[in-house]
């Protein structure tokens, strides 16, 4: 009596078993966000997968608020709790996968929550925009110290809002999927 159950080395075997491994890597590439080196990233996908709005701020006298668009633009709001407000507004571009924002006005060498320059870091399911300033080596501190991940808006940097109460393992992540903060 024959078995109901397909051999192994048969065509339609090899083609469910291909396809049950490729749909694994897929599920665990997705819940993950284990970038290899070899999968390349578009400046199209890259934006896309860090759309969203990120905060950043002492939550006391001033709280930025960063947009990235899926069109490759940015606004960025920043207030004060004494009332002031500014909007800036502008374009994203990527380079060394790293997001460079060119701005539709001028402005002044120093304003608030405005980088030119982004790093855009996963650390698991979280996102990040890094800002290259002089600053920037106190977020491997946080990290070290357990003060990141955190689980509200105010800090450094700017942290995807919808993403405050996602659990991390490891350490953040560039794109390329080199570790961000390897340890000391």
């Amino acid at each position: 009596m024959k078995s109901k159950l397909l051999s192994i080395s048969s065509p339609k075997a090899l083609t469910i078993v291909i396809t049950a491994l490729t749909m694994l890597f897929a599920i665990y590439y997705i819940r993950t966000r284990t970038y290899l080196p070899w999968l390349s990233l578009s400046s199209t996908y890259l934006i896309t997968e860090f759309e969203g709005t990120y905060y950043m701020g002492d939550g006391l006298g001033v709280s930025c608020a960063f947009r990235v668009n899926p069109d490759a633009t940015f606004t960025i709001v920043w207030g004060t709790d004494i009332g002031f407000r500014e909007e800036y507004a502008g374009s994203i571009s990527v380079e060394n996968m790293q997001f460079v924002l060119t701005p539709n006005k001028d402005m002044d060498d120093f304003v608030l929550c405005f980088y030119p320059t982004l790093i855009p870091l996963y650390w698991g399911a979280r996102r990040y925009l890094l800002p290259i300033d002089e600053l920037s080596h106190y977020f491997c501190q946080e990290v070290k110290d357990g003060d990141e991940p955190r689980n509200s808006p105010f800090g450094y940097p700017y942290l995807r809002g919808t993403d405050l109460n996602i659990s991390v393992l490891g350490g953040p992540r560039r794109v390329n999927g080199q570790l961000y903060c390897p340890p000391s």
